[in-house]
């Protein structure tokens, strides 16, 4: 009895084990469709062309794109050889390394300069100590009394006629107009036009 529960254990364990394959199947088709259709192109072809071709097409040699050394040689005119002063050009890069390099020092210089100027912007001002102020007094000359004027003189400010405590305002002074009659004026008075007898 423990020998067949161990045989049936080691066979359960492998079918647990395996994995479904879902991928077999629509390759399996796709293999299906790419063979049908490439058989069914070929016959279909020969169909349309049933005289098999008397000689192999011929196709025309062509050069390489683009132009030769000797075709340069012959649209230019010249036979020298191509030789280039490699030493002009070297120097030629040096030079502009040089302006390269002089320039990013400039800059790096300008850089700094400005972050100096902003840190010392930023940088906070010393407390001034406070001090007293000083008080002088100003060198002008004083004023000469005025001499006295009598009351009599000074003209007063307020019209005598004007109650002090009971001011009359010009804007709330309700004034009564004048009627004048015009001797032409006259009045012609209507008679009512008698209502018709039947």
């Amino acid at each position: 009895m423990t020998h067949e529960s161990e045989h049936s254990k080691v066979q359960a364990e492998p079918a647990q084990a395996r994995r479904p394959r879902f991928w077999v199947g629509p390759l399996l088709v796709g293999c299906c469709f790419s063979l049908g259709y490439g058989i069914t192109h070929r016959v279909v072809t020969l169909q349309a062309n049933p005289e098999p071709p008397s000689q192999p097409e011929p196709f025309v040699r062509q050069e390489f794109p683009g132009q030769s050394l000797a075709s340069l040689r012959r649209s230019s005119g010249g036979t020298g050889s191509l030789v280039v002063d490699v030493a002009a050009i070297e120097a030629k890069a040096e030079a502009e390394r040089q302006a390269k390099a002089k320039a990013e020092e400039q800059a790096r210089l300008q850089a700094e300069l400005a972050r100096k100027e902003e840190l010392a912007l930023r940088a906070p001002l010393p407390d001034p100590s406070w001090t007293a102020p000083e008080w002088t007094e100003p060198d002008q000359p004083f004023p000469e009394e005025s001499q006295s004027l009598p009351a009599a003189s000074i003209d007063p400010l307020v019209d005598p006629s004007v109650d002090p405590f009971n001011p009359i305002d010009p804007l709330l002074e309700v004034s009564n107009p004048e009627v004048t009659l015009d001797q032409n004026d006259y009045f012609v008075p209507i008679e009512p036009i008698p209502a018709p007898t039947p």
